[in-house]
């Protein structure tokens, strides 16, 4: 993920002692660091998925949706003055 990170412009949020800053890479500290971690998967583009790869995917989307209904059920709490539960960057 963080090779991903260093070669095209995207950002990801990891645990700080999962980088080294480098050149190609720094460090914007979270406050209040509470993100919100949607799944996804990855997977080679090919024409045509094996039946295991298929199954497997059906599983972990079924899984997914599933969780996303139990949380978006329960009720919400805020995190901050704001009331917004996503972190805000500092640099």
């Amino acid at each position: 993920m963080l090779g991903l990170v260093e070669r095209t412009p995207i950002a990801t949020i990891v645990a700080r002692n999962a980088v080294v800053p480098t050149r190609a890479l720094h460090v914007i500290p979270l406050e209040s660091p509470t993100p919100v971690r949607t799944p996804g998967m990855l997977m080679q583009r090919q024409p045509t998925q094996t039946s295991p790869v298929k199954s497997f995917a059906a599983i972990v989307r079924k899984l997914a949706v599933d969780s996303a209904r139990r949380t978006r059920a329960r009720p919400h709490r805020s995190s901050g003055p704001a009331g917004g539960s996503a972190p805000a960057l500092r640099s």
